[in-house]
């Protein structure tokens, strides 16, 4: 009855659909474009590579949304009806009938939400767009209950909602592009877990059944949950974004959940998260290769480009395209996706080439590829951390990843000159 939910988990799953959204607003004016000009797209490049990840991503969305609107409805439902038990037990003990009556009348909330099979299917076959929906019954459910529990008890209620709040909360979705559903879930699974603990864990904390996992567990279920796409991609199905995608929300949920620990321990944590990253979508995308034999020769043929050039020129263009990973990975929790995002399709690319040569796999072990994970890892531990660092301790560590970037830069501009 006093089950707390994890308000994290629903926002991300909203993450991944303000994803989709961008994605397709970026990719779909240019493939209008080259429709109408007769001349479509005959290759992908990697920046279209990573708008199609981007926009793909809404397929995660739509199984992630039918999948939280279970559970969330489970939640809702089996709360007010244990809870509606014990208050109706608790009026009727003191004998006051008129009271239950009322109570009885006004508790009837539990019948307008639908079951957990139903929300589940409604999101899933309308593609998630009933999932805000799901979202507005549970949450207009949890305040009529805690409007009448905060009422039996002399406690203050959360407040009510009408149509209205849904209709503000669907515009300001439309008009931040799906980035105020990430708020909105937090809200609705916030507000559940207010009413929980003024009402009913301050009342009777031995019947909680909040259950706890250890920091080092979730880490391991986000490492083998993302360790089952190893199987598809081994019967030749193609994968990706889908590997790419899991990547960055990987690494940001690793980054997220050690934000708690040692400074020292949360780099570590990232940077051996980015490891994995590259060697699991790198597999993948070896096993699956023949999928996207176009990608590989429009990757090998920019790679050659820089091959050809010199040692200042190549340094420029590895830093500033390691310098833009880097501050876009400052930006608190978004900047851990998009970095997930960058080291994700650069495994992917690192598949195919392995591929061609197995021995592609040595550029895990060359000296260059921990400085930049290192300096990544840095910028995305101090994101996480700069509200309550401040902004002069933020900007230390920023220093550090920046001359930790540098030098991997140098380093990698003299390997590719030596071995021309």
């Amino acid at each position: 009855m006093t089950r707390k939910l994890n308000a994290t988990a629903y926002s991300l799953v909203s993450l991944t659909f303000f994803i989709s959204v961008i994605g397709l607003v970026l990719i779909i004016p240019r493939e209008i474009s080259s429709i109408v000009s007769g001349n479509p797209l005959q290759a992908i490049s990697s920046t279209d590579a990573l708008l199609i990840a981007l926009s793909n991503s809404y397929l995660i969305y739509i199984v992630a949304s039918s999948a939280a609107s279970y559970f969330l409805i489970k939640s809702v439902r089996e709360h007010i009806h244990y809870s509606n038990m014990l208050s109706l037990r608790e009026i009727v003990d003191r004998g006051d009938y008129s009271k239950a009556l009322e109570y009885i009348h006004f508790e009837n909330t539990a019948r307008s939400i639908p079951s957990p099979i139903s929300g589940f299917l409604l999101t899933l076959f309308t593609g998630g767009l009933a999932y805000p929906l799901m979202l507005y019954v549970c949450e207009k459910s949890v305040r009529r209950h805690d409007y009448s529990e905060s009422s039996l008890r002399g406690s203050k209620p959360i407040g009510l909602i009408t149509s209205l709040n849904l209709l503000l909360d669907l515009l300001l979705t439309v008009v931040t592009f799906g980035f105020w559903m990430i708020a909105w879930a937090h809200k609705v699974v916030k507000n559940f877990n207010t009413h929980v603990n003024s009402i009913h864990l301050k009342l009777s904390i031995s019947e909680s059944r909040d259950i706890k996992y250890s920091e080092s567990s979730k880490v391991a279920l986000c490492i083998a949950a993302s360790f089952l796409l190893i199987a598809p991609a081994a019967l030749k199905i193609p994968v990706y974004p889908i590997n790419v995608v899991a990547s960055s929300i990987l690494i940001t949920l690793i980054a997220y959940l050690l934000r708690g620990k040692s400074f020292v321990l949360q780099v570590l944590g990232v940077m051996l998260s980015e490891y994995y990253v590259l060697i699991l979508v790198g597999v993948t995308s070896l096993l699956s290769s023949t999928n996207y034999a176009s990608l590989l020769e429009h990757f090998l043929s920019q790679y050659e480009g820089l091959s050809k050039a010199k040692f200042i020129e190549t340094t420029l263009f590895i830093f500033q395209n390691n310098l833009r990973i880097m501050l876009i990975s400052l930006v608190p929790l978004l900047g851990s996706l998009v970095l997930g995002l960058a080291v994700g399709n650069t495994a992917f690319y690192l598949g195919l080439m392995m591929s061609r040569d197995l021995e592609v796999l040595s550029v895990l072990v060359m000296p260059h590829t921990p400085l930049e994970l290192l300096a990544y890892a840095i910028a995305v531990s101090a994101s996480l951390r700069s509200f309550e660092w401040g902004l002069r301790k933020t900007l230390n560590k920023v220093l550090e990843a920046l001359i930790i970037l540098v030098l991997a830069a140098l380093v990698e501009s003299a390997l590719i000159v030596v071995m021309r």
